[in-house]
């Protein structure tokens, strides 16, 4: 029987309560409250042989002699799978864990579990093949994640520590359990038993597929799930317990303590001072402002999240809670808040942030000050220079891998941000509510740097060749040294996702053509800003660039010459007129952007979703472009006018669309009410329920639509790439 910390509501207080830790899984939901599943969708119909299996992917090999060897052995497995995506996706990560040889693939194909008359289907039988090939470990890890609800998110620094909690994980002389923990999910992703979510970030977030679920828990139900006793984690997030029971330090050997969420909570007691085996604790998302004094005594903390700021100068030396940080060294994540009441940038240094030699993820957060007319609310006397003298002394150490700024309103960069060529390991940079007037100097060269994310930036008017180089200061200047001396430096080397948001002062992105850099760029997203054009830099050399996501750019133009792209979102673009020259491009998705006039060069354009309710008519440019599908979403009227079908009068809307082979059309009439048409030309298909509707008034209309979008790209559906959940997110 293990103790599991699980608040009982009576009276609001916390109470210890003796359970199965099966149980947990009922207390899970509030794990992910905030985020919703991303669970693909897998077809039920089965798919050719040739369709399915590169023998090249699966064995990450061009070797023409090691893929014929096996390309037998690898069709008989096909086979075996009956064609179904989902059982070809779980032998395939099995595959790509087994070894080259055709001794390793037979194994797989002659495994028993093929012709076990006990299995219902042929994809219980791939993921039971595959379950039976992973480590006692591994398949322990994955019966516990059947644990979690469906459609409820996985993250993996919360399982990583359930994980560690059931004993699964133990501490050996080479690594920490933590790091352990996070190979195991990365294996079990790997494998495919594990869907990621590709939202997060290193695919720190997943969901379990059904099927998986349905196997895992059959297992659990006939087999048992084993955990050892005497274990003590803590998962509260999201109940409404008012406090933390004094009684708490009774519990010596508790491990992980998570109070995201909860909001009632404002005192953390002494008697947590007790804990000497504590290993993570959360504070995300309560009413906590301070730590006990001594909380440094807790050494084997190695996981922070919400760590409050606070200062008390009743005594004769001011004391602060960032020093309790500095003994802890064997921090790896650590969150802290609310960093503009540290008192001066000298009691920031007792964090001794930069000597933390295991530190890879590090927030540094500050109260939002950024109001909505792009203007720092007003401070006390000097509170913008401290908070500079703050920052400044917060230098993380070198080996940092993820790091987050959110909420500074200072001004100026600190000296550390001028020098961010040390940070040689660092592979996430996120700037948050950024109040500076230019961007760190010299990022295209870190190394390992591949997430970039600026959200809301107001001051920032121009970005310059300085991003990709040090040396280079002012517009133009340097240039010429940057492509001299030897060999060319290619920027931002590993860069694959870049996102400038809300800088809404930015009016020009200079990068040359001569200037090379960003060529891994895989997903671009710019939102509210002024830029008239994209640098022609990026067109040139981001060859890897697929998906573009650009949303209310008040002067673009046009988009064109992006040789690789093949997804492009644009919405409220209303100065946009020509998309072109775009070779690869195939699906691009229009909400309200009136001045597009010419779609051309788009050899391999297959769809266009379309939304614009203040229209009167479609574009002409519908006619021009052979596609196979087409989704639109129109006001009524027009809705009508598409359902004539006068396809010889001179400019009818029906004679713009269709030659399309795929057509569903929506008109809305309220926000409740929508007709419909749905076409199909070969074979043959049209049907529609267009009745007499009534109307509303165009640009509420407008409104409503926009309102819809912008909710829609706060929950990540329109994004190709966003923020996410700060804090969350960096502990991950």
């Amino acid at each position: 029987m293990m103790v599991w910390w699980i608040p009982t509501l009576a009276g609001g207080r916390a109470q210890f309560l003796d359970v199965p830790s099966s149980l947990v899984k009922i207390f899970l939901n509030d794990i992910a409250a905030t985020c919703k599943s991303n669970d693909k969708v897998f077809a039920i119909s089965t798919i050719s042989s040739k369709d399915i299996l590169s023998i090249h992917v699966v064995l990450n090999d061009n070797d023409e002699s090691l893929v014929e060897g096996l390309k037998d052995i690898g069709m008989e497995i096909i086979e075996r799978c009956d064609g179904l995506p989902l059982a070809v996706k779980v032998v395939g990560g099995l595959l790509l864990s087994k070894g080259k040889t055709r001794g390793d693939w037979l194994d797989v194909c002659s495994n028993v579990a093929w012709s076990m008359t006990t299995i219902s289907d042929d994809v219980n039988q791939a993921v039971y093949v595959s379950y039976e090939e992973l480590p006692h470990v591994l398949k322990q890890c994955l019966l516990y994640c059947s644990l979690f609800p469906k459609g409820v998110l996985i993250k993996s620094a919360d399982i990583v520590n359930m994980w560690i909690a059931e004993g699964f994980i133990h501490i050996t002389s080479m690594k920490q359990p933590e790091d352990l923990g996070a190979e195991y999910y990365k294996q079990l992703v790997s494998r495919n038993l594990l869907d990621p979510d590709y939202r997060f970030y290193d695919q720190k977030a997943c969901t379990m597929h059904d099927v998986i679920r349905s196997f895992s828990q059959s297992v659990v139900k006939h087999e048992g799930l084993f955990v050892e006793e005497g274990l003590n984690p803590s998962f509260t997030s999201g109940t409404s317990i008012s406090e933390i029971p004094q009684g708490i330090g009774d519990l010596m050997f508790m491990q992980f303590i998570e109070l995201a969420d909860c909001v009632k909570i404002s005192h953390v007691p002494d008697s947590i001072l007790k804990l000497r085996k504590l290993r993570y604790i959360n504070f995300a998302g309560t009413n906590i402002a301070s730590i006990p004094r001594g909380f440094g005594k807790l050494e084997d903390l190695v996981m922070i999240s919400g760590f409050p700021t606070h200062s008390d100068d009743n005594t004769d030396q001011v004391w602060s809670s960032l020093e309790e940080l500095g003994p802890l060294s064997r921090l790896t994540m650590l969150a802290i808040e609310s960093l503009e009441k540290a008192s001066s940038g000298f009691v920031a240094a007792r964090a001794k942030l930069s000597s933390k030699a295991h530190l890879r993820i590090l927030n540094l957060g500050f109260t939002i000050r950024l109001a909505q007319n792009r203007e720092v609310e007003e401070q006390n006397n000097g509170e913008q220079e401290r908070v500079e003298e703050v920052l400044g002394n917060l230098c993380p150490p070198t080996c940092i891998e993820q790091l987050a700024i959110i909420g500074y309103f200072g001004h100026k960069l600190p000296q550390w941000m001028r020098m961010v060529s040390v940070f040689t390991f660092l592979k996430r940079l996120e700037l948050s509510s950024y109040a500076c007037y230019e961007l760190p100097s010299g990022l295209g060269q870190l190394p390992s740097l591949d997430y970039f994310w600026v959200d809301q930036a107001p001051f920032i008017q121009y970005i310059g060749h300085g991003l990709h180089m040090p040396s280079i200061g002012g517009r133009g200047i340097g240039l010429d040294k940057m492509l001299s001396g030897g060999g060319v430096v290619v920027a931002f080397p590993k860069l694959r996702k870049l996102g400038f948001q809300g800088m809404l002062g930015l009016t020009e992105w200079e990068w040359e053509q001569q200037v090379p850099a960003m060529t891994t760029l895989e997903v671009l997203t710019i939102v509210n800003c002024q830029l008239k054009y994209l640098p022609p830099g990026l067109a040139h050399h981001a060859n890897a660039l697929r998906e573009l996501d650009l949303r209310n750019l008040s002067h673009l133009l046009s988009i064109h010459n992006f040789p690789s792209l093949v997804e492009l979102r644009i919405v409220d673009n209303r100065t946009l007129e020509r998309i072109n020259n775009n070779p690869n491009l195939q699906h691009i998705y229009i909400v309200s952007c009136p001045g597009l006039k010419v779609l051309e060069d788009l050899p391999s354009l297959k769809s266009i979703e379309w939304v614009d309710v203040t229209a009167q008519v479609l574009p002409d440019y519908f006619r021009h472009s052979k596609l196979d599908k087409l989704i639109v979403q129109c006001y009524i009227s027009l809705l009508k006018l598409i359902s004539l079908q006068d396809a010889n009068s001179s400019g009818s809307e029906w004679g713009k669309i269709q030659h399309v082979q795929q057509l569903r059309a929506t008109g809305y009439i309220s926000a409740e009410e929508t007709r419909y048409i749905s076409y199909t030309k070969e074979p043959y298909s049209y049907k529609t329920d267009i009745v007499a509707g009534g109307c509303v008034h165009v640009e509420a209309w407008r409104v409503i639509f926009l309102q819809a979008i912008a909710d829609t790209t706060r929950k990540g559906l329109c994004m190709v790439c966003s923020p996410y959940n700060r804090v969350d997110d960096a502990r991950l």
